[in-house]
C-alpha cells in the first residue's frame, strides 16, 4: 500500500494556514491601533503648534503694550490704566497658554498603547515555545 503524499501534509497545511491567518489578523490589529495613534499624535501636534504660535503671540503683545504704557505714562488721568490693564490681560493670556503647553508636553509619549500590545505578542509568543 502505497500511502498518499497529500494526505499526511493536509493537517500540516491546514496547520500552517491557520497559525499565517492568526498572525495576519494580529498585524493588521497591530496597524490599525498605529494608523489610530498616528492620527491622535497628529492631532496633538497641531494643538501644541497652536499652543506655541498663542504663547509667543501674547508675550510679544504683553511687552509691547508694556512699553507703550511706559511712553504714555503722562499726566492724563485714566489713559495710562487703560493700557495696563490690557498689558496685564495680555500678560496672563500668554502665561495661561505656557502653562497650557507644559501641561500637554507632558503626556505619555506617542504610540504607547501599539508598544505596549507589541510586547505583549512577544511574551505570549515566547510563552507557548
Amino acid at each position: 500500500m502505497r500511502s498518499d503524499p497529500d494526505s499526511s501534509r493536509s493537517p500540516a497545511v491546514g496547520s500552517l494556514r491557520r497559525v499565517l491567518d492568526s498572525v495576519l489578523a494580529v498585524a493588521e490589529n497591530r496597524l490599525e491601533l498605529l494608523a489610530t495613534e498616528f492620527r491622535l499624535e497628529k492631532c496633538r501636534l497641531i494643538a501644541l503648534l497652536v499652543l506655541t504660535v498663542c504663547a509667543v503671540f501674547f508675550g510679544v503683545l504683553a511687552v509691547s503694550l508694556l512699553a507703550v504704557t511706559l511712553v504714555l505714562l503722562v499726566p492724563v488721568a485714566y489713559r495710562t490704566h487703560v493700557v495696563a490693564g490690557i498689558c496685564l490681560v495680555c500678560a496672563v493670556a500668554a502665561l495661561a497658554s505656557v502653562l497650557q503647553l507644559r501641561t500637554r508636553l507632558r503626556q505619555p509619549p506617542p504610540f504607547r498603547e501599539t508598544l505596549q500590545q507589541l510586547k505583549k505578542d512577544r511574551q505570549w509568543f515566547t510563552a507557548r515555545r
